[in-house]
């Protein structure tokens, strides 16, 4: 979202969460979506919308739902599995990290690989920062 009210160029990719009320597999698996465990219940996602140059607000249509829950019914028996929630939101693809020309420091556009890789290259860019400070 910062970068849309920045007007910068990006490519957003609209996905869903499905927050179910039963873990349906015991480990994680993915292929096309990802079906997993959580706290409680479990969950079923994907990033499945065409590419966007500009954010949307999120939605979640009728045939994405449908894609969705095929998806799962692909990668485990869902008979029975309720949903509980949902949240639908944009992933921003496009790494920038590091010093930006206008002087500030940025980490973002990791895409799908913003929770694996968002904490190491997080730490990183903070000790670049640092270093830049002469801390």
């Amino acid at each position: 979202m910062g970068t849309h009210w920045a007007g910068e160029a990006a490519t957003h990719r609209m996905g869903t969460l499905l927050t179910l009320d039963r873990a349906v597999t015991g480990q994680p698996v993915s292929f096309g979506a990802y079906l997993a465990p959580a706290r409680t219940g479990g969950v079923l996602g994907a990033t499945f919308e065409a590419p966007s140059p500009h954010w949307q607000p999120e939605t979640l249509p009728l045939p994405s739902l449908g894609w969705l829950l095929g998806k799962g019914l692909a990668l485990s028996d869902l008979r029975g599995t309720q949903v509980t929630g949902r949240w639908t939101g944009s992933r921003l693809s496009g790494l920038k990290a590091g010093p930006q020309p206008d002087g500030t420091w940025r980490l973002g556009g990791l895409g799908s690989k913003g929770f694996l890789l968002g904490p190491l290259l997080a730490r990183e860019l903070a000790g670049q920062l640092l270093a830049s400070r002469g801390g």
